[in-house]
């Protein structure tokens, strides 16, 4: 059984007490506790390496994984970049997202 259905499960078996405690309001607020994503520090290295990854991604014109954070969430998101600014440290995507050197965790 996976996490999902294990939430569901748990709500349909505490569903009686809703009445006293709305159980399900506190099960989201858990879940979104979790989603909170504490931003790592990056030193000048990392970045320099992601930029380089970057910038052999815009040269190939390759497809590319980034998960990267904002509002304190992790996402993920796949395309191809159509613009890197080294000065600004940004990249633009083919989506038209623009995401910022400090933002991105992971380039695959």
């Amino acid at each position: 059984m996976n996490n999902e259905q294990t939430v569901k499960r748990g709500i349909a078996k505490w569903g009686a007490f809703n009445s006293v405690v709305d159980g399900t309001n506190l099960i989201l607020e858990l879940e979104q506790e979790r989603k909170h994503f504490t931003p790592p520090e990056f030193d000048e290295e990392v970045i320099i390496n992601n930029e380089n990854k970057l910038k052999k991604a815009l040269a190939t014109k390759s497809v590319i994984n980034i998960t990267y954070y904002i509002n304190n969430e992790t996402h993920n998101i796949k395309g191809v970049i159509t613009k890197l600014d080294s000065i600004k440290k940004e990249i633009v995507l083919t989506n038209h997202q623009t995401i910022s050197f400090y933002q991105i965790i992971k380039i695959t």
